[in-house]
């Protein structure tokens, strides 16, 4: 999801089903729905949080530019997760909203 603000921060839930622990890492763009899609806003996961083993952790990734219209957005993240054994999973997560004036993301149905 996508909280408005100075600068906009992006939540990204990485969900770890197996039982060994992994770091994600990798970007998060968030385009324009309308128009040219063009990517309005980027940014790249904090290094070195751990995804614990059958849980949900919550990652929030400060977007640049620090401002972000409202209007319909597109919010893309494309993760590598290593565990502890070197073994590589790629994650991809997409959600479409509206970011509103006063800051709330509403996400579309």
């Amino acid at each position: 999801s996508l909280r408005g603000g100075t600068p906009p921060v992006v939540i990204v839930p990485v969900s770890n089903r197996g039982n060994l622990h992994c770091r994600p890492e990798g970007e998060v763009a968030i385009h324009r729905a309308q128009g040219d899609h063009g990517v309005a806003a980027h940014g790249r996961l904090p290094p070195g949080m751990p995804a614990l083993p059958g849980r949900t952790e919550r990652f929030f990734v400060s977007m640049t530019p620090d401002t972000l219209p409202p209007g319909p957005y597109q919010l893309r993240a494309q993760l590598q997760c290593h565990n502890a054994a070197g073994l590589p999973a790629a994650l991809v997560g997409e959600q479409v909203g509206v970011l509103h004036e006063d800051g709330r993301w509403t996400s579309a149905p």
